[in-house]
C-alpha cells in the first residue's frame, strides 16, 4: 500500500476526525494557504484560527492532520494534493 493510501486510511479511522464537523470555508482557506505557502504558513493560519471559539476543535484536529501530512513524502512534495485533501477532509472522514 502506498504512503498516500495508508495516510488516508489512518486519517479516516481517527475518532477526532470522524466525529468532527468541519466548516467548509475554514478547510478551503487552510487548503489554499497550504497549496500556496506550505506547511509552516498553513500551521500559522490554523493556529491563529484556534482562538476563535467556533473553530477551536476543528483547528486542533487540522493541526494534527497537517503534522501527519508532512511526514508523507508525496504530500510533502506536492502541496496541491495536500491542499486538496485538507479542503475535502470532511468528505474523506465520512
Amino acid at each position: 500500500m502506498g504512503d498516500l493510501a495508508k495516510f488516508l486510511r489512518e486519517i479516516r479511522q481517527r475518532p477526532e476526525v470522524k466525529n468532527q464537523f468541519f466548516d467548509a470555508k475554514f478547510l478551503n482557506n487552510v487548503g489554499c494557504v497550504l497549496e500556496r505557502r506550505g506547511f509552516e504558513e498553513a500551521r500559522l493560519f490554523v493556529w491563529d484560527s484556534h482562538f476563535r471559539g467556533d473553530l477551536e476543535k476543528q483547528a486542533v484536529t487540522v493541526l494534527g492532520i497537517l503534522g501527519e501530512m508532512e511526514k508523507v513524502e508525496p504530500l510533502k512534495k506536492n502541496l496541491a494534493i495536500g491542499g486538496h485533501l485538507i479542503k475535502n477532509i470532511g468528505k474523506v472522514s465520512r
